[in-house]
């Protein structure tokens, strides 16, 4: 049962509205609805402007994601992931992933960005020595340790990457580097 809080009823409750959650979720109800701008709700309910901000733009959202949210089932950082997504069913479709995979948001906002820009499958040249390359590929991540990929640009021409995943990861890369150049 959500209850509306309009101005002239008197001050609103803050308990109130946060046991409805009417604030904090994408349930908020429009300003209009309150007779109140986002800077007056967010001093009601001592949430800053930008927060109730945050939380109306999740009312873009089908009602059927922000539901989720609402039982949290994906998170509201999900949801303004979603957000980028115009199509409600692509919305839906991905919530109910980010859910049964337990995808991060920023595994969410890769996905929307990719969705959003599909790369056009490029006619790679394939080349009949590619097995030395990813022979070669291999024996760099034994080697170094970490993931390593190599990308031709033509067949005498490309560029090696080298993932590492932390500070340290990087540093003990380069040391290894190092000690190879020395010997």
């Amino acid at each position: 049962m959500h209850k509306s809080f309009p101005a002239e009823k008197g001050e609103l409750k803050l308990e109130e509205l946060k046991q409805n959650e009417q604030i904090q979720t994408p349930k908020t109800k429009k300003t209009d609805e309150f007779h109140l701008k986002q800077d007056e709700i967010a001093e009601k309910v001592s949430k800053s402007r930008v927060a109730i901000t945050k939380s109306m733009r999740l009312l873009k959202l089908s009602e059927k994601v922000q539901d989720m949210i609402v039982d949290e089932m994906i998170s509201s950082g999900h949801g303004r992931a979603l957000l980028a997504l115009n199509d409600t069913k692509m919305q839906e479709e991905l919530a109910n992933s980010i859910f049964d995979e337990k995808l991060s948001v920023r595994e969410t906002e890769q996905i929307v960005k990719a969705l959003n820009n599909p790369k056009e499958k490029k006619n790679k040249e394939e080349y009949s020595d590619n097995f030395v390359y990813e022979k070669i590929e291999n024996e760099f991540k034994e080697i170094i340790g970490t993931n390593v990929s190599i990308k031709r640009k033509s067949q005498d021409k490309g560029k090696i990457e080298i993932d590492y995943y932390s500070t340290e990861d990087l540093e003990r890369i380069i040391d290894l580097m190092k000690k190879t150049k020395n010997n």
